[in-house]
């Protein structure tokens, strides 16, 4: 059959590298390498109709056909199945390559089975009619027993290579490095991170130039009658550039990396359960958006706090993480907003959450807070926020039984910019302590204001508050950063389980 196909498609879906003795979950991570990213469609989402792009482009690709794609366990926590029937995924609009006349695709792939009937994986435009359009074909039909890519001169010609197919109904790693700047071209495969002896089937291209501009499609094409690709895809990746080998290794490495999990599994078999009364992953899983812009965030302790999202946006709020997804807080007005429920604390109270702070707040950044719209402090629970009595300074502060006062601690050491870090802050109402762990290191803390004692008072019925505050003078202080895994506790964490949730973050190699 004739290769002028125009491909409509899939994607898969990306993760990250994950924590010691824990069980595979659900989550994303930065590539190994990701210089002349230009697509990156981690597919966590689990429930939604699209899955969003995390290469910085904002291309999402949207779940089609006359039954969707389904959503299933994969490589890396979650990925779309396909069943070779009806269903496709399609980016939302075109992709550009930048004058690039290189590309480099990297996904996992597990094929249902081989058959010689031209069932594609992805594709980039029509290889006969576009000049830098490619393909890749595991069932290929032209050329039967060969798992092929071939990229197209826009004339009719096409330069076609084909190596021995990877077993069926099993992961493998497969990358394409695509080569137009000759008129002969060139394509170069890898296996499981291993390059690949392949065979030239058709040498007929006929002219150099660059990546055509297309959408990204893929199990599914259309060359005068629906081919259908049947199986599963995971990590999907698109470069405008030639990756190398070493490069190759390191996207192969993650197969071999646990990645960083949800930190529901990674606590399993812990003490960090224990008086746990709020948790948002902020994983794909664990949202609902109902449109574009309105959705909601689940709470994963088992309390029932589910968060409202406000002021966000499907294709912007979303965001890698340092513990699977994370939420992007625009500086602006985006916050989640929780009822009340449970989270009235009179008593020991830590909150532990990661964040990522972009620059420093002329005023502060509202991390977790509980307040009254009226302002002063008989209408206010707690805040934990960047900069209350000293520059880039974690502060909780509280409202005390003495009366119409409160009471405020700062760390002894500040937030770095533009980097993730951990913090827990704990308030232990049975020593009359507060501390601050950064990392998890215990890095003292300073009185920073009293108004009349240490025991904490909740006269409010506010509710809880992430990301921004939205009462009196403090409502010009919405985060300009990034928030993951906010947990609070309504009892006092020791320093070991401070630890153990820094670690939970940090990335271990199954041996």
């Amino acid at each position: 059959m004739q290769r002028a196909f125009l491909y409509i498609g899939i994607l898969a879906i990306v993760f990250l590298p994950m924590s010691a003795n824990a069980a595979l979950g659900t989550a994303l991570t930065k590539p190994a390498n990701n210089l002349g990213l230009i697509g990156y469609w981690p597919m966590n989402e689990a429930t939604s109709t699209r899955a969003g792009d995390f290469s910085g482009q904002g291309n999402p690709e949207v779940l089609s056909g006359t039954g969707l794609p389904t959503w299933t366990n994969g490589k890396f926590g979650k990925a779309l199945s396909f069943d070779g029937t009806n269903d496709y995924i399609e980016t939302v609009s075109t992709i550009s390559y930048g004058g690039s006349n290189t590309a480099t695709i990297s996904f996992w792939l597990n094929w249902t089975s081989y058959a010689d009937d031209c069932d594609p994986a992805l594709a980039s435009g029509d290889t006969d009619a576009n000049a830098g359009a490619w393909v890749v074909v595991p069932n290929d039909c032209d050329f039967p027993g060969y798992f092929t890519a071939t990229i197209g001169d826009g004339g009719g010609g096409a330069r076609t290579e084909g190596i021995t197919r990877p077993s069926a109904g099993s992961w493998h790693h497969i990358v394409v490095v695509l080569d137009n700047s000759s008129a002969a071209g060139s394509l170069t495969f890898y296996v499981d991170g291993v390059a690949q002896s392949d065979t030239v089937l058709n040498d007929t291209k006929g002219a150099a130039g660059t990546m055509f501009t297309a959408k990204l499609t893929g199990m599914a094409y259309t060359g005068g009658a629906f081919f259908w690709g049947a199986g599963k895809m995971d990590d999907l990746r698109l470069y405008n550039r030639s990756l190398s080998a070493p490069d190759v290794a390191k996207l192969y490495k993650q197969g071999a990396v646990r990645i960083n999990a949800s930190s529901i599994t990674l606590q399993n078999g812990t003490t960090l359960t224990n008086g746990l009364v709020g948790l948002w992953t902020f994983d794909g899983g664990d949202l609902n958006w109902t449109n574009a812009t309105a959705g909601v965030a689940y709470d994963r302790s088992g309390s029932g706090n589910t968060g409202t999202l406000t002021g966000m946006s499907r294709s912007l709020t979303p965001a890698i993480g340092k513990l699977g997804q994370a939420f992007s807080f625009d500086g602006t007005n985006d916050y989640v907003s929780i009822p009340e429920g449970n989270l009235e604390i009179t008593g020991s109270l830590s909150i532990s959450l990661w964040t990522y702070v972009r620059a420093a707040p002329a005023d502060r950044y509202m991390m977790v807070q509980k307040r009254d719209t009226g302002g002063g402090p008989v209408t206010y629970g707690f805040e934990f926020s960047v900069v209350d009595c000293g520059t880039n300074i974690p502060h909780l502060w509280w409202t005390t039984s003495a009366g119409a006062s409160f009471v405020g601690y700062n760390a002894n050491t500040g937030y770095s910019l533009n980097t993730w870090e951990h913090w827990v802050v704990v308030r232990d109402t049975s020593n009359s302590t507060v501390k601050f762990y950064k990392n998890g290191v215990d890095v003292g803390s300073t009185l920073c204001f009293s108004g009349g004692g240490f025991s904490p008072a909740d006269t409010t019925t506010a509710n809880v508050s992430l990301g921004w505050a939205t009462y009196g003078s403090d409502s010009n202080v919405p985060l300009n950063g990034m928030e993951d895994d906010v947990r609070i506790y309504n009892r006092a964490l020791s320093a070991t389980e401070a630890k153990q949730l820094y670690l939970l973050g940090q990335t271990k190699t199954n041996r």
